[in-house]
């Protein structure tokens, strides 16, 4: 099975990338970094003074086309069962399904398998304790793994750097 690209994929531009941080937080430890606004009257950053730090606004605001987009060109769809993953299947180029944390392990095999038939792209669909008795080769495939059993132990080696190429959204 080839890799799911998705129809398109344009590029995803972050007005802003560093965090907003809380006024006088660089000056206390006791003050976390953690965003809050300045409600004093006389505050200085409250009053949006000249060379002050900023404070969020609306105008940061991603561009609605690419808002929630993941580096890949697709947007997470959360899955909590079988059936969930049904909705996915007219939009698999422009969404991918994200198994939801609290999924078994049994019911996340049972997601990967029917998310396999369908072409329909996963993030974050294993964890190693998963793949004990699953058919590997055919996971290997949906996830850009190689694979092999030796001992009747599961030896997953990841090339990273190709991997990591050809699955941005991926975390490393």
């Amino acid at each position: 099975m080839a890799a799911l690209r998705p129809l398109v994929k344009p590029k995803v531009v972050k007005k802003r990338t560093k965090k907003f941080i809380r006024h006088q937080s660089d000056r206390y430890v006791k003050i976390k970094q953690n965003w809050q606004k300045p409600r004093g009257i006389d505050n200085r950053v409250h009053r949006r003074f000249k060379g002050q730090i900023l404070t969020p606004g609306i105008g940061y605001g991603s561009n609605r086309k690419t808002e929630h987009m993941l580096p890949s060109g697709f947007r997470k769809f959360l899955v909590h069962n079988v059936k969930e993953l049904e909705v996915l299947l007219m939009c698999n180029k422009s969404s991918c399904a994200e198994i939801a944390h609290s999924v078994s392990s049994k019911n996340r095999k049972a997601i990967v398998e029917r998310a396999a038939q369908l072409a329909i792209r996963i993030t974050k669909g294993w964890k190693l304790s998963d793949l004990l008795g699953t058919n590997i080769l055919s996971l290997s495939n949906l996830y850009h793994h190689s694979v092999s059993k030796e001992q009747g132990k599961i030896l997953l080696s990841i090339e990273y750097d190709q991997w990591y190429e050809r699955d941005p959204d991926c975390p490393r």
